[in-house]
């Protein structure tokens, strides 16, 4: 519920204050993956703390089949400077 005020606060400032002619509102990844004329694969975002991949079938996210991996960005600085530590101690 609390994403809908959210978006209807953000529709009507767009709208009304800077008289967007639209607005679309969706998955970035898959927006880049549709930009970039894909039609069969996997999408894969990793943010910070968080990674999801959806297949595409025929130009279609196939989102009932999403996964979120809790492996982001973070995740991997930490890794890489323990295996850093390891090698070199002083580091």
């Amino acid at each position: 519920m609390h994403g809908k005020l959210t978006q209807a606060a953000m529709n009507e400032t767009l709208f009304e204050c800077y008289g967007a002619p639209s607005v679309a509102y969706g998955i970035d990844s898959l927006f880049s993956y549709r930009h970039n004329k894909g039609s069969t694969g996997l999408v894969v975002s990793s943010s910070h703390t968080s990674t999801h991949v959806i297949p595409v079938y025929n130009q279609k996210a196939m989102l009932a089949q999403a996964t979120r991996l809790n492996w982001g960005g973070w995740h991997s600085a930490e890794y890489l400077l323990k295996l850093l530590r390891l090698k070199y101690p002083a580091f």
